[in-house]
């Protein structure tokens, strides 16, 4: 029964006695609302005094991801990247729900992450503030209502880790005072990895010799490491055509031979040779390119080495290599006698020999 906006259960059984009895009371609690719930329940009896009964009950609501955002989608390492989420709480106004989100320290660079609320013309956070590092994790707290009616943009400011190649995500936990924390995963940003060269043999010395075989050996470093499809390319035209160029990686021999998509570019495939490129300069960053080039170059080579590999930046290496030209004259040339020369007769032919 409702009387006077309150619910009355009326029961003659079982009969209150001395003995304690077990009264089950089924009620749900307004689900826009979360936090303390204290109904007041009142026990009468006639010719007893009124007692209350206390419950102290806490509901909880549900954090609602109602949309994501990233920018930019693509870039090379250490690229800062804007993650965007649309929270909102299933409680009411009322519930005054403040989220916090957090990100493992793990996932992303060395650098703080940064959050706020809006973004400028450039995708980036116009109103940045601070994140705590809170044990493995970075603690983001807010102060800004997220509520049912009115659902709020957060944006959260990271860099993917340093040595991140390829496909990037991390998650992300959100927390808010009497609501169930979510764990959301970001959509996917992926890291370009780069090469850097430390050294390229035969620039101290680069002049060669026609039938000379030139060694040019190479030095490098990848900024994480390699997934695959790792790639030499250059010219076919600095080889002679009556040989091949033979390509080494530490002692392992590397399969070259013509691009399928330019027959003018000799193709080497590290990785079908089983060779991945590690970060931090390990044995297999290395390549020494071996092979004659043709008799009649003469000047320097149009050598240029194009690595490539999947989900890197191309990176393209002219080391230098000089070809010198050599005269060849006849082996005995003719010698004509002049005049007054070994009492020889003058030869109308060549007057001033």
């Amino acid at each position: 029964l409702v009387l006077s906006d309150n619910f009355v259960c009326v029961f003659s059984s079982p009969a209150f006695t001395r003995s304690a009895v077990t009264v089950y009371l089924f009620a749900t609690p307004d689900p826009e609302k979360c936090g303390p719930w204290s109904p007041v329940i009142t026990l009468q009896a006639d010719s007893f005094v009124s007692a209350v009964a206390p419950i102290n009950i806490t509901t909880m609501g549900l954090l609602l991801i109602s949309d994501r955002s990233i920018g930019p989608s693509f870039g090379i390492h250490g690229t800062t990247v804007v993650l965007g989420f649309e929270v909102a709480t299933s409680c009411s106004s009322e519930a005054m729900s403040f989220p916090a989100f957090s990100i493992l320290a793990s996932d992303i660079s060395s650098f703080a992450p940064v959050w706020g609320l809006t973004l400028d013309g450039t995708g980036i956070i116009a109103d940045p503030r601070g994140c705590l590092l809170s044990g493995s994790a970075w603690q983001c707290v807010t102060t800004v209502t997220a509520n049912q009616s009115a659902p709020q943009w957060f944006y959260i400011s990271v860099s993917p880790p340093t040595t991140a190649v390829g496909p990037w995500s991390t998650n992300v936990t959100f927390t808010a005072p009497n609501v169930l924390q979510v764990v959301v995963s970001t959509l996917t940003f992926t890291s370009l990895g780069t090469f850097g060269f430390i050294k390229v043999g035969g620039v101290s010395n680069p002049v060669h010799f026609p039938n000379e075989i030139i060694t040019i050996a190479l030095q490098f470093d990848v900024s994480g490491d390699t997934l695959g499809s790792n790639l030499v390319r250059f010219p076919s035209g600095v080889i002679a055509s009556d040989s091949s160029a033979t390509v080494l990686a530490s002692s392992t021999s590397v399969p070259c031979g013509p691009d399928p998509l330019d027959s003018s570019v000799v193709l080497c495939n590290f990785s079908a040779a089983g060779i991945q490129w590690i970060h931090g300069l390990s044995g297999n960053n290395q390549a020494t390119l071996i092979f004659l080039p043709p008799t009649t170059s003469v000047g320097p080579l149009a050598l240029q080495l194009n690595f490539s590999s999947e989900y890197f930046q191309p990176f393209s290496v002219s080391p230098l290599a000089v070809v010198m030209g050599l005269f060849s004259p006849p082996s005995s040339p003719t010698v004509q006698l002049g005049a007054g020369v070994n009492g020889a007769a003058a030869d109308p032919a060549f007057p001033n020999t």
